[in-house]
């Protein structure tokens, strides 16, 4: 009997469904719940701020306990033909942890002397940043219960580049299988 398939719950800032399948980021149409669910989910992806943390250990823990609530609550809705499961990597992100160089090159801290230029720009000037400066600003994204494949596909979806993509460039380095 086959085991049925993985879908995480996860608080990502960057997408307005907090949910990843085995084929990447279903839409919600795809994955619907229950509306007063689907509110009350979407209400607890908003809490936390990606550039600083969490303000205290109180606010992280009131949001872990109701990220297994609801993860809870989805796994009734959804039923035993799909797996539920919670990431927390947001429970363990306490400040940024950018280094130094980096955030001076994308402009998130000014170079106290000259340019910081990426393709002969300021960074902030390029149409689109991230196509071209390849700065995961939330290293605690890169935990064990993601794989080498998943953090790309994110950033591919984030930045219009196409999946596709993420295969050519992993199988260019051979990363990944």
């Amino acid at each position: 009997m086959a085991e049925p398939p993985i879908v995480r719950m996860f608080n990502e800032y960057t997408f307005s469904w907090p949910f990843w399948g085995e084929d990447g980021l279903p839409d919600q149409e795809d994955f619907p719940l229950l509306l007063k669910l689907t509110r009350d989910v979407l209400v607890w992806t908003r809490n936390f701020d990606h550039e600083r943390g969490w303000p205290t250990a109180e606010q992280r823990e009131a949001s872990r306990h109701e990220g297994e609530r609801l993860a809870g609550r989805v796994q009734d809705s959804v039923g035993p033909g799909v797996t539920i499961d919670l990431d927390m990597w947001e429970a363990h992100v306490h400040k940024p942890r950018l280094p130094r160089l980096l955030r001076r090159l994308t402009g998130l801290t000014p170079a106290s002397s000259g340019e910081a230029l990426v393709l002969g720009r300021r960074c902030a000037k390029l149409p689109n940043p991230s196509r071209h400066v390849g700065v995961m600003l939330d290293a605690a994204a890169q935990h064990p219960g993601r794989t080498g494949r998943e953090v790309p596909q994110l950033s591919a979806t984030i930045t219009d580049a196409g999946r596709a993509r993420v295969g050519e460039m992993l199988d260019l380095d051979a990363v990944c299988p």
